[in-house]
């Protein structure tokens, strides 16, 4: 019952084709990103405990580049209630970002 240029919109949003090129796309991510670091990092990496650091240093970093500025700021915030362990492994991915 939705207008089809409004089920359009949500499917360029959704599918993330225009990701970096559409606002709406792009906040969609960052908040997928955020969500993910604050709600599903820890519980991801206690599940994959056969991952080297380098496999979880790729991880931070790809989820990252997939961020805004706008989207690294709001994470930042949220690092503090990492675990020690996992916000050392954040600093070290993003020290090598030059973030």
């Amino acid at each position: 019952g939705y207008p089809q240029e409004e089920c359009e919109r949500v499917e360029t949003i959704l599918t993330k084709r225009e990701l970096r090129n559409d606002p709406d796309t792009q906040l969609l991510e960052d908040v997928a990103c955020m969500v993910f670091l604050e709600r599903y990092f820890a519980q991801f990496y206690e599940e994959n405990p056969d991952y080297d650091k380098e496999k979880w240093l790729t991880i931070v970093r790809r989820t990252w580049a997939k961020m805004t500025p706008r989207g690294h700021e709001a994470a930042l915030q949220l690092a503090g209630n990492l675990p020690p362990h996992l916000l050392a492994l954040l600093q070290e991915a993003l020290s090598e970002t030059g973030e």
